[in-house]
């Protein structure tokens, strides 16, 4: 004799959602999913400079992360444009090591991690031609 198992589910046990989840369909991880992430839905804030954009993730292992975007205006000025973004990408690395408290490494240290300081040269970061988004 056979057992028939037609209309049978397999079932993921449900999991409880972080309060800071967006618990729609951002988060796989309500659904039992192995791989499932709790994911907040993204804050953004206008700034005078530009948009800070931030969303959290964290996987059902506990493993999180922020993911941070910054979209900022710079000068018109192409020399003072460069130095500009030399210098938040610097000032940005330490801003969150010193949040997270992970010390800066030492001028010209060449260990994985190690962000340069500000070239001096107008063109030191962008070599090559510089090319316009169309919006295209």
């Amino acid at each position: 004799m056979s057992r028939n198992t037609t209309g049978w589910r397999w079932r993921r046990p449900e999991r409880q959602c972080p309060w800071w989840c967006a618990a729609d369909h951002q988060c796989t991880a309500q659904y039992g999913y192995p791989s499932g992430e709790h994911n907040s839905g993204p804050m953004t804030w206008n700034t005078r400079y530009g948009r800070l954009t931030a969303a959290r993730t964290e996987r059902i292992t506990g493993a999180g992360w922020l993911d941070i975007r910054a979209v900022v205006r710079l000068d018109e000025d192409l020399a003072t444009a460069h130095r500009q973004a030399s210098r938040l990408a610097v000032d940005v690395d330490l801003a969150i090591r010193g949040v997270l408290g992970i010390p800066a490494p030492p001028p010209g240290s060449t260990q994985p991690g190690a962000i340069a300081p500000p070239p001096q040269s107008a063109g030191a970061i962008m070599q090559g031609p510089i090319r316009r988004w169309s919006g295209a």
